[in-house]
């Protein structure tokens, strides 16, 4: 079979050893010699990992678009509220607008009843 040599062959210790003939029949009937296609085999683990990259790939997406309508619901909402802050706005000073008529109608009237003139 194969050849061993040493450095310095005077310090190679030779023993000799007798063969277990029941241990060496055992080993010999449950030895398995595969051969396997080697090529084969990283052009499915290659595959593999292609896939599971793209699955992640895919996972990925999937999250960044739940984030972005998450954030787009997010802006809308945030629309919606400056929306209703500017129509309250507007009612107030529809409101103050009312207010302030009927008071220069109360003031047109009550100095139209009384001759007391300030002069302005």
């Amino acid at each position: 079979d194969g050849q061993v040599s040493f450095h310095r062959p005077q310090n190679v210790k030779r023993m000799e050893v007798e063969k277990n003939k029941t241990i060496v029949n055992e080993l010999n009937r449950t030895k398995k010699e595969e051969y396997p296609d080697l090529f084969q085999q990283q052009q499915d683990r290659e595959r593999e990992l292609i896939e599971e990259k793209k699955a992640f790939r895919k996972l990925q997406l999937a999250q960044e678009r739940e984030k972005e309508k998450q954030r787009k619901l997010r802006a809308l909402g945030t629309k919606e509220e400056e929306e209703k802050r500017k129509q309250d706005i507007l009612d107030t000073i529809e409101k103050t607008k009312q207010m302030n008529l009927e008071l220069s109608d109360e003031e047109d009237s009550s100095s139209e009843g009384s001759d007391v003139s300030l002069g302005f």
